[in-house]
């Protein structure tokens, strides 16, 4: 008989990148000592001295976030690929899933750069220090519209089942309508040194790292449930013809695999 383990074996790989992305890039900012983050208002000499205390941490927090960034990739592609079982659901669906994944990989990349860049000369004047200590947060945390229309766009696929047994629940949607709203406070990080809407403050940050997270996470065991319940037919609809042939001749009588 065909077996279908491997299939589904790397889909539930793929979910479960989601959670370890998220884990990782939670882990990230803990190296780095930015829980709780630095102070907006610190003077530049405080800043840089700030660096300089915790300089390893920091090189370690770019490593990590890094590699959170490899692990977002295949969980939007697996996501992307469930999305496509939907019925009657249009392509443009799936493929704004994979676009906004790749595209959010450098909400991840490009401030682990910036980060990299912060501890690597400490001797440098502290008012350019401080400045890249500016556009660390301001790209960590500002570039929300990637993951909104993501959120978006998943949740408007998991309504668009018919059902009556939805391939996702649809208490998912509304979680992914609701959670990207926390994310709009970052919009006005950049107006603000103290109080709610700053880099460490409850709106600018706390808020929406909390929600990115756990919404990655929720996201990442619902993707579990929605690969469980895939058929073989679903199965082969994903694979594609060559690779069904290749699976047919493996199961064929003459290659001692047939039933």
């Amino acid at each position: 008989m065909v077996s279908w383990s491997a299939p589904k074996n790397i889909q539930y790989w793929g979910a479960a990148c989601g959670t370890l992305s998220s884990v990782l890039f939670f882990f990230s900012l803990v190296a780095a000592h930015q829980l709780p983050p630095i102070k907006p208002w610190f003077t530049p000499e405080q800043t840089t001295e700030y660096w300089r205390k915790h300089e390893s941490g920091a090189k370690a927090g770019v490593a990590i976030m890094l590699l959170s960034a490899v692990f977002y990739l295949p969980f939007t592609a697996t996501l992307a690929i469930q999305t496509s079982r939907i019925p009657r659901i249009h392509a443009v669906v799936p493929a704004l899933q994979l676009a906004c994944g790749a595209s959010g990989v450098f909400t991840y990349v490009i401030p682990a750069l910036v980060l990299a860049v912060i501890p690597y000369r400490l001797e440098r004047n502290p008012e350019i220090t401080q400045m890249l200590t500016d556009a660390f947060y301001f790209q960590l945390i500002m570039p929300w519209p990637t993951f909104i229309v993501q959120n978006w766009v998943f949740a408007y696929a998991i309504l668009r089942d018919p059902g009556p047994r939805t391939i996702f629940p649809r208490g998912m949607a509304f979680f992914n309508i609701l959670a990207p709203i926390f994310y709009l406070p970052g919009n006005a990080m950049h107006t603000a040194k103290t109080g709610p809407l700053a880099w460490n403050g409850v709106l600018g940050f706390w808020f929406i790292g909390l929600v990115f997270c756990g919404q990655l996470i929720a996201d990442s065991i619902c993707l579990c449930f929605a690969i469980r319940s895939e058929g073989e037919e679903d199965m082969l609809l994903n694979l594609g013809p060559k690779k069904i042939d290749q699976l047919d001749m493996a199961s064929s009588p003459e290659n001692g695999n047939g039933v």
